[in-house]
């Protein structure tokens, strides 16, 4: 039809797509669930992880202050150009907890598929259920 055009050369973003949800190395996501469940975690003890960890991945790079000290920010370079992303609330976020009383509301359903999905083990609390009490993760969503 005669229309001009260029290609555009895009490189294979698996290497990214593992950068973020890598288990093994793990990625930003695997280190962040990490953290989550860590008594002292918190946003910036993540990001000193992630710079640990992954700043010689050529994908992934902390910002960093004039002085050196990191800003909360971290950049991944994505198949369309370079992404921040702010640490700041990461942790709270990714703890994604579902509210207690949704989950025990659930559990007495009339539907059978959503009393399976949630039994009524999961609506105790990790210490009345014969958990570990401190430290068990919550069910989340």
């Amino acid at each position: 039809e005669g229309i001009e055009w260029s290609p555009v050369q895009f490189f294979d973003n698996l290497v990214v797509c593992k950068l973020i949800e890598g288990a093994r190395p793990p990625g930003v996501l695997a280190f962040a669930d990490e953290e989550t469940i860590m008594p002292k975690g918190t946003d910036e003890s993540l990001l000193s992880k992630l710079e640990a960890r992954l700043s010689g991945h050529g994908h992934f790079r902390v910002e960093k202050a004039a002085g050196g000290a990191l800003r909360g920010d971290f950049t991944i370079v994505h198949y369309a150009g370079e992404v921040s992303y702010s640490c700041r609330g990461l942790l709270e976020k990714n703890r994604d907890t579902l509210f207690r009383d949704l989950v025990e509301l659930c559990a007495q359903s009339s539907c059978p598929l959503i009393r399976e999905l949630l039994p009524p083990a999961a609506t105790k609390s990790p210490r009345a259920a014969g958990g570990g009490g401190q430290g068990a993760r919550p069910a989340t969503a």
